[in-house]
């Protein structure tokens, strides 16, 4: 039976989808350590390991929606009543409507757990200035915010985005999980030839992600070399019918959502990301640690990861001629990728969960 230590603890973020993919081992964590724990959330289960308590919450990804103000009042009054000691924020939208219910009235101490502000160096004036904006509007209520990269670290030290401000190694990913998951064969599932080159991004398909710059990059290489986009999004019709107009159709596969994404990892000869913006990204860090050579748009987070021609490459973000460049010199040059897989696998260690987790607690827990 689990004992209880007094303490409670309210984590929220936009979705659970968010929630099962970084913070299971964490909720765990703290139940372990005898914590009471609720977690709220769009599309909350009814139970969780570890949780006491899943709260839902009716957050929308239109920042406008009024459901965002009804999440807002529901989680005033759930922290009003609980009397909760901490409340750990994650996701930007969910971060700020969190906060926003604490204003203005008797609140426990607050953290914000950024996974990577959406705005950087390029980002359009007008639209860096409101999200900074929310930010400074929630900075008040911000005891302790913990940033992944250089670049949000930066920007929350110099507008002082918090009481407190500091970096970890992001929120640590289970590399034994995922080497322990790779029996599908992509290859054979997808008819890639075997001595096609594969290079394979496994991510949401949007315009963040911007895959329409690894598809044009495609058209512009050699007809051996074959695009695996592991994922389903929003622009799925139309980054399919993009490969259509390219002519490349026959050598792009969209499998969908990948659960054994090892398997991908395994069958592939490169790893490559056409983000537009990112925090500390899971799929290009899992990619690394599977030993594989990865090409890298050169913005925030995937510079914290790869020193370029050292244990990556970078190109300039949304150059699709660059990108082609890159890929074809790993496929001209085998002990290039050899060198670069090799030095990427060694560098990622250190942002394994076991290493990461207990650095984020204590950081966590550094509040109470």
């Amino acid at each position: 039976m689990k004992s209880y230590n007094g303490k409670k603890v309210l984590i929220t973020a936009s979705t659970f989808g968010h929630i099962r993919s970084f913070h299971l081992p964490y909720i765990e964590e703290f139940s372990r350590l005898g914590w009471n724990v609720t977690v709220a959330c769009a599309g909350a289960p009814k139970s969780l390991e570890g949780a006491d308590r899943c709260v839902e919450l009716p957050f929308k990804k239109s920042e406008l929606s009024p459901d965002n103000l009804i999440a807002t009042a529901l989680l005033r009054s759930l922290i009003k009543r609980e009397k909760f000691d901490l409340v750990i924020t994650h996701t930007t939208l969910a971060a700020f409507f969190t906060r926003l219910a604490m204003m203005f009235t008797k609140r426990p101490k607050v953290i914000n757990v950024v996974h990577g502000y959406l705005y950087d160096e390029s980002t359009p004036a007008v639209k860096r200035f409101i999200y900074r904006a929310a930010e400074k509007l929630t900075a008040g209520v911000t005891d302790l915010v913990l940033t992944m990269n250089e670049y949000d670290f930066d920007e929350a030290t110099k507008h002082r985005l918090a009481k407190r401000i500091e970096k970890i190694p992001g929120i640590g990913v289970d590399f034994e999980k995922n080497k322990a998951n790779k029996h599908f064969d992509i290859r054979k599932e997808f008819d890639i030839p075997d001595n096609a080159f594969l290079v394979t991004f496994p991510a949401e398909l949007s315009s963040r992600k911007n895959q329409r710059v690894l598809l044009e990059a495609l058209s512009e290489t050699s007809a051996d070399v074959w695009l695996l986009l592991a994922g389903d999004g929003a622009l799925d019709k139309e980054y399919k019918s993009l490969a259509e107009e390219l002519g490349i159709a026959d050598r792009t596969v969209f499998p969908g959502f990948v659960k054994e994404i090892a398997s991908a990892y395994a069958a592939s000869d490169a790893a490559a990301s056409s983000s537009k913006i990112e925090g500390l990204p899971f799929n290009v860090m899992e990619a690394m640690d599977a030993g594989l050579p990865v090409i890298l748009s050169d913005i925030k987070g995937h510079r914290d990861l790869v020193q370029n021609g050292v244990n990556g490459l970078l190109y300039p973000r949304g150059n699709s001629k660059s990108l082609a460049k890159a890929i074809m010199k790993l496929k001209a040059e085998p002990e290039t990728r050899e060198k670069l897989g090799k030095a990427a696998k060694l560098s990622v260690e250190k942002y394994s969960l076991g290493n990461v987790l207990p650095q984020v607690m204590k950081k966590y827990l550094s509040l109470n």
